[in-house]
């Protein structure tokens, strides 16, 4: 039994065979990549990788609200509209205009 269905059989009320261990590694993820720090057998890899290689199950309840793929999601965000790789969807502002002033560190 994998760990997602452990856990799926516990929302549903049903017993599962043992406890699944979901480590919560995002943050010290996160925290060695800026750092250069992961471990050598570890750089390269993303933290589902990881996950995958030590075979326990994927925390993934918050996104990484940092992880953008166009500049205007950033400023996207400040609005409310989350366009995130994990989402599955994504959202779009149709007519209308962008205007957008920064100055320094402020947007």
């Amino acid at each position: 039994m994998t760990d997602p269905e452990r856990i799926l059989r516990v929302i549903r009320g049903e017993q599962a065979d043992c406890l699944p261990w979901v480590p919560r590694l995002k943050f010290w993820y996160r925290g060695r990549v800026r750092t250069n720090s992961l471990p050598a057998r570890l750089r390269g890899l993303s933290l589902k990788e990881i996950v995958d290689l030590l075979g326990v199950g994927y925390y993934c309840g918050v996104p990484d609200l940092t992880a953008r793929e166009r500049e205007t999601d950033m400023i996207d965000g400040a609005l409310g509209i989350l366009n995130l790789p994990v989402l599955p969807y994504q959202g779009r502002l149709d007519r209308v205009e962008r205007r957008v002033v920064s100055r320094g560190r402020q947007t």
